[in-house]
């Protein structure tokens, strides 16, 4: 098969067909971890031959491999970047980017979280900007008027977070929350049924279509400490 691809994909091929030490086919891994019951325990009981290094040097043999395959045969789909959370230990609210604006940067990463106290309650948004390297570039604490609930308060964080992308001229940027109902809702995976949340969604599509580029992910509560921390501070604040 290799024959037939191109020299550099060949190359990283022949290094995502097997594990080096034991010979073992990558794709027999990859049908272990896809069974219901499929993780890493379950290869090393299965195949015992496999230590744990190995097994890591070779999914991430075949990564690489998908990667540059999925880069040749689908050029127009954006990259999903690596988290690589944000480098700021301390919550320093600038609410002002801490790079001027003639700084020229190609993409962002946008971490947003939102929440209230009550449901509805008093609510506030949190907002780290990074460069995708994961060093800090802006982050914004702040407490939204009135009462909202919790979904509504994540809504307003991406809302306010496109609006500050757009401000600064960053018009390729990768979103990620822990919220798995926004995320799915904005990748039209679920239907939007809370009608105050139906309001909000079109003027965020607006801002979405302004950007060359746009993706957002869910990650967990552990990646995003830094924009959680932010909006608590503001609802200390």
């Amino acid at each position: 098969m290799t024959e037939r691809l191109p020299p550099h994909l060949a190359k990283l091929a022949k290094s995502a067909l097997r594990l080096p030490k034991t010979g073992i086919p990558l794709s027999r891994i990859v049908e272990i971890l896809a069974q219901p019951d499929g993780d890493i325990s379950t290869v090393a009981n299965r195949l015992p031959r496999v230590d744990h290094t190995e097994l890591r040097q070779g999914l991430a043999a075949l990564a690489r491999f998908l990667r540059e395959l999925e880069r040749q045969t689908n050029a127009d789909t954006p990259p999903q970047p690596d988290i690589a959370l944000p480098t700021a230990t301390e919550v320093f609210p600038t609410d002002a980017p801490t790079v001027g604006p003639d700084v020229k940067i190609e993409r962002v990463k946008m971490f947003i979280d939102g929440g209230s106290h009550g449901n509805p309650g008093p609510a506030a948004i949190g907002i780290v900007f990074t460069d995708m390297a994961g060093r800090t570039l802006w982050q914004i604490s702040r407490r939204l008027e009135g009462q909202t609930t919790n979904n509504a308060a994540e809504y307003e964080a991406l809302r306010q977070g496109l609006l500050c992308a757009l401000g600064q001229g960053w018009r390729k940027v990768h979103v990620f929350s822990d919220s798995e109902l926004l995320v799915k809702q904005m990748l039209g995976h679920y239907k939007i049924k809370n009608e105050g949340l139906r309001q909000i969604a079109p003027a965020i599509q607006r801002l979405i279509r302004q950007f060359d580029t746009f993706t957002i992910a869910h990650i967990g509560r552990e990646h995003n400490r830094l924009a959680d921390r932010l909006v608590a501070h503001a609802l200390k604040e």
